[in-house]
């Protein structure tokens, strides 16, 4: 193999593990008891890092959480501060359903994540 065909073979492998990463964030959510919650719909496990974050860093992490077809999962916060989801992994955005919610003293609100 030439280093130029060698070349194209690591650019192509890098682009295509790279358009497989997708991340995707909620609006920031008002104060209150925030979760973050994760649906697969697709027929393969998938692995997910959730992070409830704010202005001031990460309020809180769940790394590389395996979530099987048809199930979901969540974590939550409540620490007084306008935070929002990301959910990062190697998953299409086509096979999961992802939604940051908080619930305080007004009521329930639901942030979709894109």
């Amino acid at each position: 193999m030439t280093r130029r065909t060698f070349g194209v073979v690591v650019l192509a492998l890098a682009v295509a593990a790279a358009a497989r990463a997708t991340t995707l964030v909620t609006a920031p959510m008002p104060i209150g008891a925030q979760e973050c919650w994760l649906l697969n719909l697709g027929k393969k496990p998938i692995t997910v890092t959730f992070q409830i974050a704010s202005n001031d860093g990460v309020d809180a992490e769940d790394p590389n959480e395996v979530i099987a077809p048809g199930q979901s999962l969540e974590i939550g916060a409540s620490d007084g501060r306008v935070s929002w989801c990301t959910f990062s992994g190697s998953f299409s955005k086509k096979n999961v359903r992802a939604v940051g919610t908080v619930g305080n003293s007004v009521g329930l609100a639901s942030f979709p994540a894109n």
